[in-house]
């Protein structure tokens, strides 16, 4: 069973970031869900409060966080910029604010996504952990949104967007954490009882033993394909998904030899002319009419086979002449169907995207650094996916249309892991004007 708990986490404190790395490290072990609720500081939501009374409170705890993190082995420095602009002589706090409001904003967009606690941990460590001057400068928050799963274009498009709701919700956040019976952060609710500070990291973990936290179950590449189908389900039926699911888009024989790779973001399709809700796909059999979809199967009643299709087997066909079909793996991250991406709700696109890594070290499991990996649709993970195979190095080539590139990295888990655009709505190879093609390829 699934245990559920808040955490009330403020980007501007620096306990908040000592304890929400290890929350997120306690969510992968243990059957956990804990839901990011962002607040203000109290700097700006009350600063007629902050600090109030005794003058040695804020040199005590500028030392005091500084030697959690020298305690707790988590390297901390005081931020550059301060989230809060303040002058710490005076102690007063700036009208202008461009940074904090900004931040919460997009921390309560994770939120909606399912992604709260890895986008707070990834920016809280940006922030906080010394190693990034002027954080909030290039692409150092887009870097920390790639590697919790999210797009940042559509997070910042989000919070400027919406932003007069995003608000609204951090104010009930605030709310609800006064009605748990504290004021600070970052607290921690369980079934209503909270714990605050990161001192208390421990002790919460301790008090949902008492009520059932247990290890996390996880694929591997020992489980059998009953029990990744039994897992795929498991999600589909908790999340409330209705248009069927597929998985591996080729035979048997190709997840135990794949000399080539090519994996998508997720299966397309919708109610209407198929019956979709019906198809729950994990794998071909061997012996089969179908050995891989993109090569065999009809999408279009007859008409001819669709760009996507074309663009795979274009490149198979120019590159990879001697990899047979059956040792062509071709599999979705993402397992559920939708009509598109953008249809798969925001706050279940998270935890899909967290399945569908789980499930790598069964797919994988047979990959050899002769395999090669092509990834495409798949940019807003791309620095998680190149994580996972241990990359490093990247190469960027210009695909010849607009600002399209391919990103080619150094895998020791595989020749080459390969990066495209999503190719039905980018047809770029087989176009003279991608000049460099085989480059990416060979």
């Amino acid at each position: 069973m699934t245990l559920e708990a808040d955490l009330f986490f403020s980007f501007r404190s620096p306990y908040s970031y000592l304890a929400v790395g290890r929350y997120r490290q306690m969510c992968e072990t243990y059957d956990l869900a804990i839901t990011l609720r962002t607040v203000l500081p109290i700097a700006v939501r009350d600063p007629a409060i902050l600090f109030k009374g005794n003058r040695a409170a804020p040199r005590y705890i500028l030392m005091d966080c500084m030697r959690a993190g020298e305690y707790l082995g988590i390297p901390i420095r005081w931020p550059r910029p301060d989230p809060i602009v303040q002058d710490f002589a005076t102690g007063e706090i700036a009208k202008d604010q461009p940074y904090i409001f900004r931040l919460c904003r997009l921390g309560q967009a994770a939120t909606r996504r399912g992604k709260g606690l890895a986008f707070a941990a990834e920016v809280a460590a940006l922030i906080w952990d010394g190693s990034t001057q002027n954080w909030h400068e290039g692409d150092h928050l887009a870097g920390a949104a790639s590697r919790a799963g999210l797009d940042f274009a559509d997070l910042e498009a989000e919070a400027a967007r919406d932003a007069a709701a995003l608000d609204a919700e951090i104010a009930e956040n605030q709310a609800a954490l006064e009605a748990a019976g504290h004021w600070g952060v970052p607290t921690l609710v369980f079934e209503g009882e909270p714990f605050f500070g990161q001192d208390r990291v421990e002790m919460a973990q301790w008090r949902m033993a008492q009520k059932g936290l247990s290890p996390r179950a996880k694929p591997s590449s020992q489980w059998s394909e009953d029990d990744v189908r039994r897992h795929i389900q498991r999600e589909y039926d908790r999340a409330g998904y209705t248009l069927g699911w597929s998985y591996v888009a080729s035979s048997r024989s190709s997840r135990e030899r794949p000399g080539l790779v090519t994996i998508g973001l997720n299966p397309g399709g919708g109610k209407g002319q198929y019956d979709w809700a019906n198809t729950c796909h994990l794998i071909y059999p061997d012996g089969e009419e179908c050995i891989n979809a993109y090569l065999d199967e009809d999408w279009t009643d007859g008409n001819g086979p669709t760009a996507l299709q074309s663009q795979i087997k274009y490149m198979k066909d120019k590159y990879f002449p001697n990899i047979s079909p059956e040792e062509m793996l071709s599999f979705q991250l993402v397992p559920f169907r939708s009509p598109s991406w953008e249809d798969l709700p925001p706050e279940r696109s998270g935890c899909a995207i967290d399945l569908g890594f789980d499930l790598l070290d069964w797919t994988l499991a047979n990959l050899t650094n002769e395999s090669t990996v092509v990834a495409f649709g798949l940019s807003s993970v791309e620095y998680r996916l190149a994580e996972w195979f241990d990359a490093s190095e990247r190469e960027t080539f210009k695909a010849g249309w607009g600002n399209v590139t391919a990103r080619v990295w150094n895998t020791p888990k595989a020749r080459k892991l390969i990066f495209l655009p999503h190719l039905s709505r980018y047809k770029i190879l087989g176009r003279p004007e991608f000049v460099e093609e085989a480059r990416v390829f060979g």
